[in-house]
């Protein structure tokens, strides 16, 4: 076992993969290259293929925790980490994502205030060719729609059990959901503003875009009301979910990311 500097570790990560090969090597060689070490590391993997077995194999050394074995879907498997996890902190780094840099984490950590229970950061998204900075929203803004990505936000692992974790029927949005439930208990909250994550574009949230966004929007209406206006906003980000979904049917993925390149300069 390696990673682990303490008997409860300061953070635990967790990553689940599901027969992606590329992404857990370079999301393990992520985490294995950063200089903060007092964390755990965690894969839950769904059962995958040959190719996702021979890379667990090379890793398994630098893992704290595997398991792999059939399961629900992404939030089910997130929920098993979470039950699993020993840290004071949490973090959900899925397989493909990496840490910016060796000593992204460490600054990160080090940077946190005491007495803060949500600490989350900027991330940079990864298209096809070319990347974009995203800079974390304020909180207030939850009612529409995400606010920080949820790879780059750490939360205290007790709070993440006191709201039962991930709710898998809000699939494919269960992780906005976590986050309005998180942030209804009134946590202390600390934003870092640096790049602490290089995001994977094209997963599960893009993949099902359109059934994504409508499940965002009945989960606003649920945690915070119905208004015309948070209404008005979802409804005008469904329009280009919806068209991307087209294109992406066609095979013309590749035209929805250089609309979105042109659109983002």
């Amino acid at each position: 076992m390696s990673g682990t500097a303490a008997a409860e570790p300061r953070l635990s990560i967790v990553t689940v993969v599901l027969d992606d090969p590329g992404g857990l090597e370079a999301t393990a060689r992520s985490v294995a290259e950063q200089g903060f070490r007092d964390y755990e590391y965690l894969v839950i993997d769904g059962g995958s293929g040959p190719a996702t077995q021979a890379v667990l194999a090379r890793i398994r050394e630098t893992l704290t925790t595997l398991v792999s074995e059939p399961d629900g879907g992404l939030y089910h498997a997130m929920n098993k980490g979470l039950g699993l996890a020993r840290g004071t902190w949490i973090q959900f780094l899925n397989a493909g994502d990496t840490y910016l840099a060796p000593g992204s984490l460490a600054a990160f950590m080090d940077a946190a205030r005491p007495g803060t229970e949500v600490l989350y950061g900027d991330h940079v998204a990864c298209y096809p060719g070319w990347r974009r900075p995203m800079r974390a929203a304020d909180p207030e803004f939850l009612p529409y729609g995400g606010f920080a990505c949820h790879q780059a936000l750490l939360v205290r692992t007790e709070l993440a059990r006191r709201i039962g974790g991930f709710r898998e029927a809000y699939w494919p949005a269960a992780d906005y959901d976590f986050v309005c439930r998180l942030m209804a208990l009134g946590p202390s909250h600390q934003h870092l503003p640096q790049d602490l994550i290089a995001y994977q574009c094209g997963g599960l949230s893009e993949i099902h875009a359109v059934r994504s966004r409508l499940r965002e929007w009945r989960i606003s209406r649920e945690h915070f009301g119905p208004s015309p206006g948070r209404d008005l906003s979802f409804l005008l980000r469904l329009g280009p979910s919806l068209a991307n979904t087209a294109l992406r049917r066609l095979g013309l993925a590749g035209v929805t990311n250089a609309l979105r390149r042109l659109r983002h300069g």
